[in-house]
């Protein structure tokens, strides 16, 4: 009976960490990436000394204020990935793999700018 309650404890826990994974957590991710993106390849300015520094400001603002947090989030998502995995191979059961797009190497490229 205790294996039993084991087992299922077990296969509930990891359909909780794959659901995280999927659903909730990599979207936001994602689509903080997707919105940021396009204003970090912008790097026109105005051509002078206020606007350049006004600029780099907003970057600065952006690399203290508003990246560490998604790179900590990011690392916590990376964390339950790691513990799905390990937890899937100790119960004998497949390795997961996250639909497309939501791998860690892949938000890891798409972060690295």
């Amino acid at each position: 009976m205790k294996t039993y309650l084991l087992t299922y404890l077990l296969t509930h826990l990891v359909e909780v960490f794959i659901a995280v994974h999927e659903c909730v957590a990599w979207r936001q991710l994602l689509e903080w990436i997707r919105r940021t993106r396009p204003w970090l390849e912008n790097r026109t300015t105005d051509n002078t000394v206020p606007g350049t520094r006004r600029k780099l400001a907003e970057f600065r603002d952006y690399c203290r204020a508003h990246k560490p947090p998604k790179v900590d989030e990011k690392a916590k998502l990376e964390a339950t990935f790691n513990t799905l995995q390990t937890r899937l191979r100790l119960s004998n059961r497949p390795a997961y793999m996250p639909t497309e797009g939501k791998m860690v190497s892949v938000s890891s490229l798409r972060t690295s700018g």
